[in-house]
C-alpha cells in the first residue's frame, strides 16, 4: 500500500506541473496576488475531480467511452479552444469570467486522465483506488498551495510558467486531435 501512495503522490505532483485550464487559472491568480481566489479555484478543482471520480466508479463501462476516438478528438478541440481563447485575451483578468468547477467538470481531458490514472494503479480494490486517488490529489493540492502562498519566491518565473502552461495545453490539444483523427481513419 505504501508503494501505491508513493506512486499516487508522484503522479499527482507530475500532473500538477502540467496544468490544464483550471490549473492555468490558479497559476494566473496566484501570480496576480489573489491568493484567496486562487485557493477557491483549487477547491473547485478538487471538488470537480471528486465528482468525476465518483461518476467513473459509479457508472459501469463509462471508462470505455473515454477510449473512443471521437471523445479524444472532442477533448483536443476543447483544449485547443481554451488555449487560443486565453492567448487571444488582452485582459489580464480573463479567469474572472470562468467558473472553475464547470471548467474542470466539462474538460474531457480530465475524464480521460482520471480513467488512465485509475488504470495505472493496477488495483481492483475500491479502497486501494481511493487511497491512490487521495495521494494524487494530495500532491496536486500541495503543489498549488505552495505556488499560491510562495509566489514571491517564484515571481521571476511567473510569466514563463503561465506561457508554458498555455503551450502545454495547446500541445496536448494538438496531440488529442491528432490521435482522435488517427483512430477514426486508421
Amino acid at each position: 500500500m505504501s508503494i501505491l501512495i508513493l506512486k499516487g503522490f508522484f503522479l499527482g505532483f507530475f500532473f500538477a506541473l502540467l496544468p490544464g485550464p483550471t490549473g492555468y487559472g490558479i497559476i494566473r491568480l496566484a501570480f496576480a496576488g489573489d491568493a484567496r481566489k486562487a485557493t477557491k479555484w483549487l477547491g473547485s478543482l478538487m471538488l470537480a475531480d471528486i465528482v468525476i471520480l465518483f461518476a467513473i466508479l459509479a457508472v459501469p463501462g463509462i471508462s470505455l467511452l473515454f477510449g473512443n476516438s471521437i471523445f479524444t478528438l472532442i477533448s483536443g478541440i476543447f483544449l485547443l479552444g481554451f488555449a487560443f481563447h486565453i492567448r487571444s485575451q488582452k485582459d489580464k483578468n480573463v479567469v474572472a469570467t470562468i467558473n472553475p468547477f464547470y471548467l474542470t467538470l466539462l474538460n474531457p481531458a480530465i475524464w480521460i486522465g482520471t480513467v488512465m490514472l485509475l488504470a495505472s494503479s493496477n488495483s481492483q480494490s475500491l479502497s486501494d483506488l481511493f487511497i491512490f486517488y487521495f495521494a494524487i490529489q494530495s500532491a496536486t493540492v500541495l503543489y498549488y498551495l505552495l505556488l499560491i502562498f510562495k509566489t514571491k519566491k517564484f515571481a521571476n518565473v511567473g510569466t514563463a510558467l503561465q506561457s508554458s502552461a498555455i503551450a502545454g495545453i495547446a500541445i496536448f490539444g494538438v496531440y488529442s486531435v491528432g490521435k482522435g483523427i488517427f483512430q477514426l481513419f486508421i
